[in-house]
This record gives C-alpha cells, sequence and structure tokens, in this order.
C-alpha cells in the first residue's frame, strides 16, 4: 500500500511541473493551433472557458523565412470560417442587415471588413491597397472574453 503522502506527492507533481516557470513565467499564457501549414489560429476563451474569439494569421517568422506580408486570401478565410463557425451556428444577419452582408471601410491605409451574424462575426483586416487581409477575428457575440 503506498503511503498517503507519497500518493499526494504522485498526483500533484503533473501539476507542479505545468506551471509556468523561468524566464517567461510572468508573461499570460496564450496557445496557438497551426490549422493549415503557416496558417496560426489562437483562441481566446470567456471566463467560463467558452470559446469567445479566434483570431486567424499567416505565420511571419520560421526559421526559413521571414514574410513581412504575410497575407491570407478571402477564399482561404471563408474557408476557415465556415469550418469553425459553420452557417448553421451563426444564426440570421446581425445589426439588422441580411445575413452574410458585408460592412467595410478604409481608413489610414487599412482596410477593415465585418460580416455580422446574430451569434458571431467575422473581421478582416489588410492594407487598403491589397485584395488580401492580415488577419481574420471570428467572435461569438454573447459572449464576454476574459482576456484580450
Amino acid at each position: 500500500m503506498i503511503k498517503p503522502i507519497i500518493w499526494v506527492g504522485v498526483c500533484c507533481l503533473p501539476l507542479l511541473l505545468a506551471l509556468p516557470t523561468g524566464r517567461f513565467s510572468q508573461y499570460h499564457r496564450i496557445e496557438s493551433y497551426e490549422i493549415r501549414p503557416g496558417i496560426l489560429l489562437t483562441p481566446v476563451y470567456a471566463s467560463d472557458g467558452e470559446l469567445c474569439e479566434v483570431s486567424i494569421e499567416r505565420r511571419h517568422y520560421s526559421k526559413v523565412r521571414v514574410d513581412l506580408d504575410a497575407e491570407i486570401s478571402r477564399e482561404q478565410i471563408d474557408l476557415f470560417f465556415n469550418e469553425l463557425a459553420p452557417q448553421q451556428e451563426r444564426g440570421k444577419g446581425g445589426l439588422g442587415l441580411p445575413a452574410g452582408t458585408e460592412v467595410a471601410d478604409t481608413d489610414g491605409g487599412v482596410r477593415a471588413t465585418l460580416i455580422p451574424y446574430e451569434k458571431v462575426s467575422l473581421e478582416m483586416r489588410g492594407k487598403a491597397e491589397s485584395q488580401n487581409y492580415v488577419v481574420a477575428i471570428i467572435t461569438w457575440n454573447k459572449r464576454s472574453c476574459a482576456a484580450k
């Protein structure tokens, strides 16, 4: 039979090892996923643990190169949006607009496009002169993000 103190130590050891230590322990830890080669998805969670937002962007740095114009095409963004927030989960159009309506604005050389739905919205930002985008942000509208 294992002594209780040893049992507690064995059970708690993985938790202690998972705590941030060392050089970066003072920073907030984030997670990212490579959803396609070179495309990163970074989730943000609400205080209850529910997903409230994801950003999607092309990786700017790898051991092979630095991409200062790391853009994503609208077709790729639509594909990711359909994967992560399928049409049946979006609800009706948001802001009193028909579903799928785009609201676009250009300011200071940045083009912002918003596609609002009742439950989820897609925001895309890129250079005004480009047809592609630098980042896409999917937001679940009824959830308040704990950290941004």
